[in-house]
């Protein structure tokens, strides 16, 4: 099979007052010789932050519960059953 449809885009985003590719000592994210990189990992949180804000489902996306006056974050199961209350999940498979 060959692929004759291409498609070409750009991506950006605006980070103000911040470092959205910080590592953990608030630099940019470099390799050995200095260079400069962007993180995938950096670019696609506020891709699904604005996903989230349209009111689109995001399952995969820091999420915060109260717990002993404490906010911890919740669980994957539990960010599963917020946005998808159905309990008999078994039930929907077989219809």
């Amino acid at each position: 099979m060959k692929m004759e449809k291409r498609i070409y885009g750009i991506l950006g985003i605006s980070s103000i007052m911040s470092n959205w590719n910080a590592d953990f000592s608030g630099e940019p994210k470099s390799i050995s010789n200095g260079r400069i990189f962007g993180s995938d990992k950096a670019f696609k949180y506020p891709m699904k932050k604005m996903w989230e804000n349209q009111g689109e489902k995001v399952l995969y996306i820091k999420s915060l519960k109260v717990d002993k006056g404490a906010l911890i974050p919740k669980t994957l199961k539990e960010r599963y059953e917020q946005l998808f209350p159905e309990k008999n999940l078994i039930k929907i498979q077989k219809q």
